[in-house]
């Protein structure tokens, strides 16, 4: 049963570190000055749905991102006055973000260092294949 424990946390890491690269993605997609606020909050929304929601099923403050997200989608003209749902969701603690505001504007840095971060995914995967030989040979 212990290994099996450890293979779980090493699957919990696996979706933990995809998860903060989709949202990096997501996040630097959204500096793109040629894309809409619509857009990239309907992407947020689509990433809070699928993904994070998954994870943290009884977080309550997703909840709360998401409907606010839907009320800036809805009235326009109040959505500079309103926190940023990015910043909100990196404020829960549950996705990390390597992006800080001075970072904003360089895009191509921002990607390059989230391919970086993908590496660590690499000790994940090797981990996840030695506890299944261990586990299925012992």
């Amino acid at each position: 049963m212990q290994d099996g424990n450890k293979i779980q946390g090493e699957f919990i890491e696996i979706e933990r570190c995809l998860a903060e690269f989709i949202f990096g993605l997501i996040e630097n997609i959204s500096f793109f000055k040629y894309r809409s606020k619509e857009a990239n909050y309907e992407l947020l929304t689509l990433f809070i749905d699928e993904i994070l929601l998954r994870m943290y099923q009884k977080n309550s403050n997703l909840h709360n991102i998401k409907q606010l997200i839907a009320s800036l989608l809805d009235n326009k003209e109040n959505q500079q006055t309103v926190d940023d749902p990015f910043e909100l969701l990196k404020n829960l603690k549950i996705i990390e973000s390597s992006i800080n505001n001075q970072q904003e504007q360089n895009v191509e840095l921002n990607i390059q260092e989230l391919i970086q971060k993908t590496n660590n995914l690499k000790s994940s995967f090797d981990n996840v294949c030695i506890l299944f030989i261990f586990f299925v040979f012992h």
